[in-house]
C-alpha cells in the first residue's frame, strides 16, 4: 500500500478515535438534577454541551475551580460547571468499555449471596470492609496504564491526566462524589479481586465498592491473612470499627436442637440462618433490613420530631415522616423528546429482596424490624413519657396527631406506598437530618 494512503489511513483512525467526545454523546449524559429549573431552555443546555466539547477538544483545557460537599462524615468534590460533568461522565463511560468494568448490581450481588447461603454445603464466611476507600485507593498503576495508552484517543488521555494530576498527585486517593472515581477505583482493585478469588477453597467472592464477602470451603485464617497482606501492598487497611465484619462458619451441626443462630449485615441487609442443614436440602435464610439502617430512620425520626418542637410546622412534620415511610418515583427526563429512566426508591424499594428463602419460591418478609419501628414511632407520639409529648399536643389538633399515627413504616413496606414532592420540598424535607446517621 503507498505511504500516502498509509498516512491518510493514520488521520482517519485518530479521527475516528477521536469521537469519544461528540455532542450526541454529551448531550445523552444530560440529567434532571443537572439544571434546577426543569423547562430550561433548550438552548442553554445546547450551549454548556457545546462548552463540553469544546473543553474537551481543546489541548490547553484545564480544570475548573470544585468545591466540596459533606456529606454524612465525609467530603465530596462537586463540579459546579455542568461542562465539566459531562466531560468526566463521558470519560467514565469510555473506561468502563474499553477496559469491560461491568460491576454487578447491589441487587444482584444480594440475590448472588442467597445463592450461596441456601446451600447445603458446609462454608465459612468472610465480611470485611476497606477503610476510607477512596482517600486511599492507590492510583499509580492506573496512571501509567491510563496515561500511556496510545490506543486512547489523546482527548481522553488529556482529560484523564488533568483530574489524576488534580485529584491523585501523590499516587494515592479518588475524589469521592464523581462517577468517574467509581470507576478507576474498580479499574485500581482489579488485581486485588483477582487474588482474592484465586485463593484456595474461595468460590464465591463480592465486592461492592469497599464491602467485602467471601465464600470459600475451609476456615479462613489464611485467607484473611492473604486479603490484609494483599491490602497492605495497596496502602490500604480494613475497618475494624464496624460491627458484623466478622468471620461466620456455616456447617453441618449434625444436632438442629443445638444448632447455632448466625447472621450477618452486607449492603443494607441483615442475612439470618441456622447452622444446621439437611444434607441435600436448602438452608432457610431469613433477609431483612440491617440493624445500621433501622438505626438510622430511628435518628431520621426522632431529629423530624426535635424539629418540631423547636420550630411547630404540623405539614412539614407529616411529610417528612411520610417520606421516611413510603416510597417514591425518580424520573430522569429533561424534555419530551427524551427516554424517561426511572428508578423506584423508598422504604420498600430499596429493600426489595427482603424475605424468607429456601430453594422454593421466597415467603413475604415477616417485617420484625419494621413493625418494632412503627410501635417506636407510635409512642414517641402518644406515650406521657415520650420528650415530645407536650410539644405534640401543645401545637397539635387531635385530629393531626391521628393523622401522623396513620403513617407506618411496615404498611409503606407491605403495600408499596407512593409519594411525589418537588425538588424543593425534598431539600426542606431532609434539613433536620443534617445530623442524622
Amino acid at each position: 500500500m503507498p505511504k500516502a494512503q498509509n498516512g491518510g489511513f493514520g488521520h482517519v483512525g485518530e479521527r475516528m478515535r477521536s469521537a469519544v467526545f461528540t455532542k450526541p454523546a454529551l448531550r445523552e449524559l444530560v440529567r434532571r438534577e443537572d439544571v434546577r429549573n426543569p423547562t430550561i431552555p433548550e438552548a442553554d443546555i445546547v450551549a454548556a454541551v457545546d462548552e463540553a466539547l469544546q473543553q474537551a477538544l481543546d489541548p490547553a483545557s484545564v480544570l475548573p475551580p470544585f468545591t466540596t460537599v459533606p456529606v454524612k462524615t465525609k467530603d465530596c468534590v462537586y463540579y459546579p460547571q455542568l461542562p465539566t460533568r459531562l466531560i468526566h461522565r463521558r470519560l467514565s463511560q469510555y473506561v468502563q468499555k474499553r477496559f469491560r468494568i461491568s460491576p454487578l448490581s447491589r441487587d444482584a450481588i444480594v440475590q448472588g449471596v442467597l445463592e450461596s447461603l441456601t446451600d447445603s454445603s458446609p462454608m465459612w464466611i468472610v465480611r470485611r470492609d476497606l477503610k476510607s476507600f477512596y482517600e486511599s485507593v492507590p492510583t499509580i498503576d492506573i496512571q501509567a496504564r491510563l496515561l500511556s495508552d496510545t490506543a486512547m484517543p489523546s482527548s481522553v488521555r488529556r482529560q484523564l491526566r488533568l483530574v489524576l494530576e488534580r485529584h491523585s498527585g501523590s499516587g494515592k486517593g479518588l475524589p469521592r462524589g464523581i462517577g468517574l472515581a467509581s470507576t478507576l477505583a474498580e479499574l485500581a482493585m482489579n488485581d486485588f479481586d483477582r487474588a482474592v478469588r484465586a485463593y484456595p477453597g474461595v468460590y464465591r467472592y463480592f465486592r461492592y465498592s469497599d464491602d467485602i464477602l467471601v465464600f470459600l470451603r475451609e476456615p479462613p485464617n489464611g485467607l484473611i491473612k492473604h486479603m490484609q497482606q494483599l491490602a497492605s501492598g495497596m496502602g490500604m487497611s480494613f475497618n475494624t470499627k464496624k460491627g458484623k465484619a466478622a468471620d461466620v462458619e456455616v456447617a453441618f451441626d449434625g444436632k438442629k436442637a443445638t444448632a447455632k443462630q448466625l447472621d450477618f449485615d452486607y449492603l443494607g441487609y441483615n442475612f439470618s440462618f441456622t447452622a444446621f442443614c439437611e444434607d441435600k436440602k436448602a438452608r432457610e435464610v431469613t433477609v431483612s433490613i440491617s440493624e445500621v439502617k433501622i438505626k438510622r430512620t430511628y435518628s431520621r425520626v426522632i431529629n423530624s420530631l426535635r424539629d418540631f418542637r423547636l420550630s411547630p410546622n404540623y405539614t412539614l412534620l407529616h411529610d417528612r415522616l411520610k417520606y421516611l415511610s413510603s416510597n417514591m418515583l425518580i424520573g430522569q427526563r429533561l424534555t419530551p423528546e427524551q427516554k424517561v429512566f426511572e428508578v423506584k426508591t423508598g422504604i420498600y424499594y430499596n429493600y426489595r429482596l427482603c424475605g424468607v428463602y429456601t430453594a422454593s419460591s421466597p415467603k413475604n418478609h415477616p417485617g420484625r424490624e419494621l413493625k418494632k419501628l412503627d410501635g417506636f414511632y407510635h409512642s414517641l407520639l402518644t406515650s406521657q413519657q415520650s420528650e415530645f409529648f407536650n410539644s405534640l399536643n401543645q401545637n397539635l389538633s387531635g385530629q393531626q396527631i391521628a393523622s401522623l399515627k396513620r403513617l407506618s413504616f411496615w404498611k409503606g413496606f407491605e403495600e408499596r406506598f407512593m409519594v411525589s414532592f418537588t425538588k424543593a420540598r425534598l431539600a426542606e424535607i431532609q434539613k433536620a437530618w443534617k445530623y442524622a446517621r
